[in-house]
């Protein structure tokens, strides 16, 4: 339900989940003003051009979906549908060479595959993983400004505009997080 039941029958839901694909802040803002709780989520696909978890793509989009990205649009929670939904139990013992399978979930690499299997099954960190860390620390930027200021952090659209034009560029978006450090530091 795209209107998060506010055009639908489905009233006694009240929380919703969309993909990103399909998320949009305004509807979610009059969806939380009655009530209802949004996130948003991702998983396979792989033909959406917003911001997801492939191999494939740019390793900042994990970084932005977290970060600036949930400061500027605003989901309450971000859900990803699998840590480390491994195609095969062939750990990773050496490298840089190695024959363990990125594939999650059909042929999308890396989807379902923030960590990768290491020796005896443990989880080894993945640079998505990574950037996923550190987009939840950009947000915690965000929300000691909030706890500061009394508002929300801007987010300019330069660094996200929407979940289908955002910077690629990891300066553009670090110089948005230094200046949010800068702000908390020196007010």
């Amino acid at each position: 339900d795209n209107s998060y039941s506010l055009d639908s029958l489905l009233k006694s839901i009240d929380v919703f989940v969309p993909l990103t694909a399909t998320y949009n802040p305004e509807t979610a803002a009059r969806a939380r003003a009655a009530g209802k709780r949004v996130g948003w989520y991702v998983c396979g696909g792989g033909d959406d051009p917003g911001p997801e978890f492939f191999f494939g793509r740019d390793a900042i989009e994990p970084r932005l979906l977290t970060s600036a990205a949930a400061a500027k649009l605003g989901p309450e929670w971000f859900l990803y549908y699998a840590m480390a939904g491994w195609s095969t139990i062939e750990p990773i013992t050496s490298g840089p060479f190695t024959s363990w399978s990125p594939e999650g979930w059909g042929d999308y690499a890396g989807d379902g595959n923030i960590v990768a299997c290491g020796p005896g099954g443990s989880p080894l960190s993945t640079q998505r993983l990574e950037n996923f860390r550190d987009g939840l620390e950009d947000l915690w930027y965000a929300r000691l400004y909030r706890e500061k200021f009394g508002k929300d952090a801007e987010v300019p659209d330069a660094v996200v505009k929407s979940l289908r034009e955002f910077s690629r560029d990891p300066k553009v978006l670090q110089a948005w997080r230094d200046r949010l450090a800068d702000l908390i530091e020196t007010r």
